[in-house]
């Protein structure tokens, strides 16, 4: 049996829900074909797709081999699309929507953080330099730049987009190549997008020593990698360094989206009860944010709806997150007023 991810969503318009969609199933069908036992392995390749996502590199390894059962119990609802029986092979496409809270239990149980799956467009620039000869290659002669989207993993939240070929930003580079390593790229490329990465290349015979510079969130993180024993003309090995690059890109991403779900912070919020299209906004972002555990309302009378929320992360971090979706909060009491 084969089963192909092809498409994953977080369904925002579920909170509890994290949805894995569009699970491809092609399996013989025969006198001994099960269909409970063929949505059974659906469910763990939807499974290991959602972890995947959700879950530092780091940590994957505590994750494996989980049983069906557990796998099933945190199962909410599933259907099975595109039914075909083309020669002699059963065909179809299954959605798979796993309870949110359930799976945040699991790995709180294995004491692992998740991140929040945040899908991100970002500019992406290789740089190859080779220390023998002192030569640069950006867009020609450089299989980084050539091969990067070659490999293409269905867990990825990152997007990379690789900037089409440009004399200016050449010309600048090599201008600034003596001190490559400290060149601030910000002012070269954050004009097209604010999240960006830049990977440098340095290659001495058949070594490789990679100087990645991630901005994300307004923030620089810098990575050191080295890969020994690498011919340049071998295209395997060449894809093996852009997978491990892309495991280190993706860790640096989710660590940004993190949900420490020990946290749980109680908040009373307090809203005109007249102003029904707010409350119904508001209430949508409930639902969007991953960070929000649980919420119910209180009480509702005719000039106030008092909710009570379990969050998962700072106060600092709540009003930010609301801030930036035109809420404005009032937070000088222990009631938390919203308009």
């Amino acid at each position: 049996m084969f089963i192909y991810l092809t498409i994953f969503s977080t369904e925002h318009s579920i909170a509890k829900n994290y949805m894995v969609k569009n699970v491809e199933i092609i399996e013989p069908y025969s006198v001994n074909f099960k269909k409970n036992k063929m949505i059974d392995r659906a469910f763990r390749s939807a499974f290991n797709i959602l972890i995947a996502r959700i879950v530092i590199s780091d940590d994957l390894n505590e994750i494996k081999n989980n049983n069906t059962m557990l796998i099933k119990s945190m199962v909410d609802s599933f259907t099975i699309t595109d039914e075909q029986f083309i020669e002699n092979n059963y065909l179809a496409k299954i959605n798979v929507s796993f309870e949110k809270k359930k799976v945040l239990n699991f790995l709180h149980q294995k004491n692992i953080i998740p991140s929040i799956p945040i899908d991100k467009k970002i500019i992406f620039l290789p740089i190859f330099i080779n220390l023998n000869t002192n030569d640069l290659s950006i867009y020609l002669n450089n299989k980084f730049y050539s091969s990067w989207n070659k490999f293409l993993d269905q867990s990825e939240l990152l997007t990379y987009i690789l900037p089409s070929e440009d004399l200016e930003y050449y010309s600048i580079i090599k201008k600034n190549l003596e001190n490559i390593e400290n060149y601030n790229f910000e002012n070269l490329l954050s004009k097209y997008n604010k999240d960006f990465i830049v990977a440098i290349f340095f290659h001495d015979n058949n070594n490789f020593n990679v100087l990645s510079k991630i901005y994300f969130n307004d923030k620089l993180t810098i990575s050191n990698s080295k890969f020994t024993d690498i011919n340049p003309k071998n295209n395997e090995k060449i894809l093996g360094i852009i997978k491990k690059l892309k495991i280190n890109y993706e860790d640096t991403w989710k660590k940004e989206n993190l949900v420490n779900t020990s946290i749980k912070l109680p908040l009373t919020i307090l809203i005109d009860s007249k102003n029904l299209k707010l409350l119904k906004r508001f209430e949508q972002e409930l639902n969007n944010s991953d960070l929000v555990y649980n919420y119910y309302v209180e009480s509702i009378t005719n000039n106030e709806t008092i909710y009570k929320i379990i969050y998962n992360s700072t106060p600092k971090k709540f009003i930010k997150s609301f801030e930036d979706k035109n809420f404005q909060i009032n937070y000088n009491n222990e009631i938390w007023f919203v308009k």
